[in-house]
């Protein structure tokens, strides 16, 4: 499953936008993981064994509801079962019964769970089928679509989205990953929707006088509960394969140019996946299906992935957006997710490390190196936001109050950080050999972390017991502090290391494998590898030649973070020598720091003539950090000849840094029409940024512009946020209205929160107004914005409506992201309480020590 933030407006730059988002509203600090009153949770005991469940089910769009029969096939595991428990909620069951007897089974709603009784004690080896009649009404789980006055354009759809355990809302049955069935979905929907599920289609049956259609679909491999699918629309097919296997795309109608354009690398896909993990592509199709609304980026369902329509794109996105990433990832969970399924969701990053780090495979594959190891920073970086901005939690956690709580920065990028470490510690032919291993030991099975420990250990030797234990166990990371020294004389280099983070029962002393490499003036590279294993190490090497700089880690393979203070000369000899694109970021962003007339000349040369695009994106970043006016000079330079769109939107950010005519003006110039949407959406944000009155009518005029994904539009209300212009706040309140794009209320509802930050009195009024109404909004997407929104302003009003979703919703995200927010809320307060308290004492002191003064004044009067 991949989060919705990590699409807009590309895969990587995207998700940090989103991040940098959620840090503004995280303004009560780091907190916890687990929230007052959660609970640990395991997997819970099967007392049966599931062989089998059929979904005899009828759509109805008029009521959105679902209904007709689920058989469920199971075994005892141990003698004397006499009642059965399934999960089912929101669901009206009419009729229970055991499939060959006539008599119905007496059966009972408690909590959450459907309660049958059997009526006898039942044997291990007895197979019993039960059959529920029952009616849907879905809040969660199944979604409908449907044009409104609102949204006339919206076209009627229905697709389900089960993880983590939210297929229960629509059938009964058995909803935690730790259980693997065959299915079957015979569903019927109106005679012109085409209905997509899981595995084989077996049959098509019209009824013309009903004017429906009915679908047969079967999946043979036993797959979890939360992976049965059902998709249905007016969807065009665009066929497609890979060998033998089924590759059809399905898109709503107008929409196959983009599909062509977004999703046809996945045989290539398919074709890698299958060489590198060891086992071909395990079923007999595999489909992607794009549907509106979804709450996701993608859903891995066995055989039929669900993807969010916003990754569709033409030509000119494609450009500086890819779905690759997110095709890459949905297609690596048929094999760890689905074909391996975590036993329970504590163990969940077996399924999202391995598909995020796999993503970061296929990008080295396909792209280079260089791509995918700055990927993998990428992915270091947005987990450093959620560890230091958000809270600190071990990857395996028990305490949770709903196990989407779990799906997190920590279970993505850092689980795939610590594959990534894997990789290292074995070496390419060992990490292959190991992943071989271990997916065709636990083929079709639920699998837990020590499975992956043990598999390590059976297929190579390696005992990673220590590395679990820091790296998945426990939390953290190692935190670095270097230094370095070169001795002519006796061609030595000094090496000191010192590991700086708090050591705690949660984050312990790290060892670990290191590279530290010396670079010479005549390109001589000098490799050395060390044991870190103490708080403060040296280390003291004899090179063959004097090296012009050195690097820590240099292919960075470790996740850490570093505190190094380089000269310039070093960092300038890196920039320029060294063969490791990543050696050459980094040295960027030590320069931009510096600032001096050196360094942004450096940065100035490397933004002309890198090789690698992010080379020359991270030198505009510097540039941009540097804020001199050489500096703005060469990112204007730059933004004259720069071809790649990815660059082109550094160039814009960085050039938001400074305030000078010449800045808005080549802002307005790429606003108005650049290579991507993207660019001229971050050109617009930056435009703001120049706190330049004039910006005010250009951002006002782009608002009139559609765009990919809105992304103009959207760019030009943060725009108006970061101008500060008191005139923002009518234009964000518009924009909020119901039946504007989907996308651009998102947006005009987190800038809500922002702009209320700045206002008093009535203005701010008009906003607590307006994000009350915005937290019962029907959009599920605005009402998250609303709920940051309200958590960045901050006003204890919000509290009693962040409550009611708390106690009403469904979908855990809006649970968990409004108690965040109550705490946040009542955290922020208690601080202005407090500082209002030392106020009043501040002014009574003050005005006892004037009434103290008046009565001196009138004795010394008197005494005169």
């Amino acid at each position: 499953m991949a989060n919705y933030h990590e699409l807009l407006p590309s895969h990587t730059c995207s998700r940090m936008l989103s991040l940098y988002e959620q840090k503004e509203a995280r303004a009560g600090g780091v907190r916890p993981f687990p929230l007052p009153g959660d609970k640990p949770h395991y997997a819970p005991n099967r007392e049966y064994a599931l062989q089998h469940l059929f979904l005899d089910i009828t759509v109805q769009f008029d009521n959105k509801s679902v209904a007709g029969l689920v058989r469920t096939t199971l075994t005892p595991v141990n003698d004397g079962l006499d009642s059965i428990t399934f999960d089912s909620e929101h669901t009206v069951v009419n009729k229970v019964w055991l499939e060959g007897e006539n008599k119905a089974l007496l059966f009972r709603h408690e909590d959450a769970k459907l309660k049958i009784e059997l009526g006898k004690p039942c044997k291990s080896n007895e197979e019993l089928t039960i059959v529920i009649e029952y009616v849907a009404y879905p809040r969660c789980g199944l979604y409908f679509v449907a044009p409104s006055e609102a949204y006339p354009d919206k076209k009627l759809q229905v697709w389900s989205q089960g993880q983590d355990t939210d297929n229960h809302y629509w059938f009964p049955c058995y909803d935690a990953p730790n259980q693997k069935a065959v299915t079957e979905m015979r569903v019927t929907v109106p005679e012109n929707m085409f209905a997509l599920s899981n595995g084989a289609l077996l049959e098509t049956k019209h009824h013309p006088s009903a004017g429906t259609r009915t679908y047969h679909w079967k999946q043979a491999i036993p797959h979890s509960s939360y992976l049965i699918t059902l998709a249905a629309a007016e969807f065009v097919e665009i066929q497609d394969n890979w060998e033998d296997i089924p590759v059809p795309y399905y898109v709503l109608p107008g929409e196959e140019e983009k599909a062509r354009v977004s999703l046809t690398k996945t045989p290539q896909m398919m074709q890698f996946f299958s060489e590198k993990v060891g086992h071909r592509y395990p079923y007999e199709k595999y489909a992607s299906v794009c549907v509106s609304d979804f709450i996701f980026g993608g859903m891995e369902n066995t055989t039929a992935t669900t993807l969010t329509d916003t990754t569709l794109h033409d030509e000119r996105a494609h450009q500086d957006y890819s779905s690759d990433p997110l095709l890459a990832h949905e297609l690596a969970h048929q094999w760890f997710g689905d074909w391996l399924t975590c036993r329970d969701w504590s163990h969940g990053w077996l399924n999202e490390g391995f598909a995020t780090y796999f993503e970061a495979l296929w990008a080295e594959h396909d792209l280079g190196r260089d791509e995918f190891i700055y990927e993998m920073y990428q992915n270091s970086q947005i987990y450093f936001s959620e560890d230091t901005g958000h809270y600190r939690r071990p990857i395996v956690a028990y305490t949770f109050n709903m196990p989407i709580d779990l799906f997190d920065r920590h279970l993505y990028e850092k689980g795939s950080l610590v594959l990534h470490m894997i990789r290292y510690l074995l070496g390419d032919d060992l990490w292959w050999k190991t992943i071989n291993y271990y997916v065709n030991k636990h083929k079709t099975q639920n699998v837990i972390t020590s499975d992956l420990e043990r598999a390590i250990e059976e297929a190579t030797g390696f005992n990673l017991q220590g590395f679990f234990e820091q790296w998945v166990y426990k939390s953290g990371y190692p935190e670095f502090k270097l230094s370095y020294s070169y001795d002519d004389k006796s061609q030595t280099a000094k090496f000191s290391v010192v590991q700086t983070q708090e050591i705690n029962a949660e984050t312990l002393l790290f060892t670990l494998p290191m590279e530290i490499a010396f670079i010479s003036e005549s390109g001589k590279r000098e490799l050395f590898k060390v044991e870190l294993e103490e708080k403060e190490q040296t280390f003291y090497f004899r090179l063959v030649e004097k090296p012009l700089f050195a690097s820590f880690d240099p292919d960075n393979w470790i996740l850490k973070t570093v505190d190094w203070k380089r000269s310039a000369e070093q960092l300038i000899a890196q920039l320029e020598k060294d063969t490791n694109s990543f050696g050459r970021i980094l040295a960027a962003q030590e320069l931009g720091k510096l600032a001096t007339l050196e360094a942004v000349n450096a940065l100035s040369k490397g933004l002309a003539n890198a090789t690698f695009w992010a080379v020359r994106a991270e030198c505009a970043k510097a540039l941009s950090v540097a804020k001199t006016p050489a500096a703005e000079k060469a990112l204007l330079v730059a933004l004259e000849t720069e071809k790649h769109a990815k660059v082109r939107r550094a160039i814009a950010v960085g050039l938001g840094e400074f305030r000078t005519d010449a800045v808005v003006q080549a802002l307005t110039k790429v606003l108005e029409g650049d290579i991507t949407d993207i660019v001229e959406g971050s050109a617009a944000v930056a435009l703001g940024k120049t706190k330049q009155p004039d910006a005010f009518d250009t951002l006002v005029a782009a608002l009139s512009r559609d765009s990919f994904n809105q992304m103009v539009r959207n760019g030009a209300i943060s725009g108006l946020v970061e101008l500060k212009d008191a005139r923002a706040l009518q234009i964000a309140l518009e924009w909020t209205a119901y039946g504007k794009p989907d996308q651009n209320r998102q947006a005009a509802t987190a800038a809500l929160g922002k702009i209320g930050k700045t206002l008093k009195d009535a203005e701010k009024e008009k906003v607590v107004e307006r994000l009350t109404e915005l937290l019962q909004d029907p959009s599920w997407r605005t009402r998250l914005q609303a709920i940051r929104a309200a958590q960045t302003l901050g006003d204890n009003r919000h509290i009693p409506d962040l409550q009611r979703i708390v106690d009403t919703a469904v979908e855990g995200r809006e649970i968990r992201i409004s108690r965040e927010a109550i705490a946040a809320i009542r955290t922020e307060s208690a601080k202005d309480d407090e500082v209002k308290k030392l106020r009043e004492d501040l002014d009574k002191l003050q005005s006892e020590n004037k009434e103290l003064r008046e009565r001196l004044e009138t004795l010394e009067s008197k005494i005169k």
